[in-house]
This record gives structure tokens, C-alpha cells and sequence, in this order.
């Protein structure tokens, strides 16, 4: 059996997506039915772990949307998000929105 390569990793999950049978797929790439078969159950595998830790899902707030760790994993940083900065900006909507102000226990001197 020879080596798999990028291109025909991806052209059988292409394939595999378009409906395409597995001997059929097998014919086109010159590969054998055996390949073809772990070529999409690795795929699947690593799909099913996706989505079983995606299920769990944290609260948005702001914190949880920012990247904390650099590309490398070496250094601890925070850039905001895109995401990140809508949940801010919803958050101060609302506080400004819920703050009165004719607050009666603020003195507000008149002139």
C-alpha cells in the first residue's frame, strides 16, 4: 500500500461528503478500500471528540471571549475579541439603561 498523501486525504473527504461510495472513491484516488475506510473513520473520531467538549458551554462573558495565551502557549496575554467587546458593549447598554438618574439618595444641587 503506498503512503497517503494531503491530496488525496482531502479529495476523499470531499468525496465522501458528496455521497460518494467508498469503492467508488477507492477507484477514482487509486487507493484500497482499507485506506479509504481510515481516512474517514479518523476523521469521524476526531469529530466526535469536537463536539463532546463543544457541548459544554461557559458562560459569554467577556473574560471567557478573550484569547488569554500566546500562539506558542509561553506567554499569558488578553486581546479582545470581536465577540468580547459586543458582550461589553451590550453590558454598559444595559447598565446605563437600569441606572436612574433621578436617583433620590444623590444630591443634585439645582443651577
Amino acid at each position: 500500500m503506498p503512503r497517503i498523501n494531503r491530496t488525496q486525504k482531502y479529495a476523499a473527504l470531499w468525496l465522501n461528503s458528496q455521497g460518494w461510495d467508498l469503492s467508488k472513491i477507492s477507484n477514482e484516488l487509486e487507493l484500497t478500500d482499507t485506506q479509504v475506510k481510515r481516512i474517514i473513520k479518523e476523521i469521524a473520531d476526531e469529530n466526535k471528540i469536537k463536539t463532546a467538549s463543544s457541548v459544554v458551554s461557559k458562560e459569554s462573558t467577556s473574560k471567557n471571549l478573550m484569547i488569554t495565551e500566546s500562539q506558542s502557549g509561553t506567554r499569558k496575554v488578553a486581546v479582545m475579541t470581536k465577540a468580547a467587546s459586543e458582550v461589553n458593549d451590550q453590558q454598559a447598554k444595559q447598565h446605563r439603561s437600569n441606572t436612574n438618574s433621578a436617583d433620590p439618595n444623590i444630591f443634585r444641587p439645582l443651577g
